[in-house]
């Protein structure tokens, strides 16, 4: 009976312990924040309009943006690049047709266009 006690005195001790120190690194950690998410919108942004170019279709509802882009790969392959929610994903790809590439873009648009966006 004495030894459980003990243990269970001693596993408090150590969760004690342990929550000061999250609680002193959670002081630290919260102090960066606002420096971070400065770094962050700034290299979104930068990282936004070094991705997608000139010919790229946006497409807006409210404040959802969205942006379709078709893109030369290697050789005469191509890719559509898709963004939404400041996330980019290659939807589609072909190796030799870029032609197939902007049929899913004129797809992608006209799905958009059907769901109250604005596309230009």
């Amino acid at each position: 009976m004495k030894l459980i006690l003990a243990i269970l005195i001693s596993f408090t001790l150590i969760s004690c312990a342990s929550k000061q120190a999250q609680t002193k690194n959670a002081a630290v950690t919260g102090a960066t924040k606002p420096v971070t998410a400065a770094v962050e919108a700034s290299s979104t942004e930068a990282t936004a309009a070094a991705t997608h170019p000139a010919g790229a279709t946006s497409c807006k509802q409210g404040a959802d943006a969205r942006t379709i882009a078709v893109e030369k790969s290697a050789a005469s392959g191509c890719e559509v690049r898709y963004t939404k929610a400041g996330e980019t994903n290659t939807i589609a790809s072909a190796t030799s047709d870029m032609n197939y590439c902007q049929t899913v873009a004129d797809k992608i648009k006209n799905n958009l266009s059907a769901a109250g966006f604005s596309c230009e």
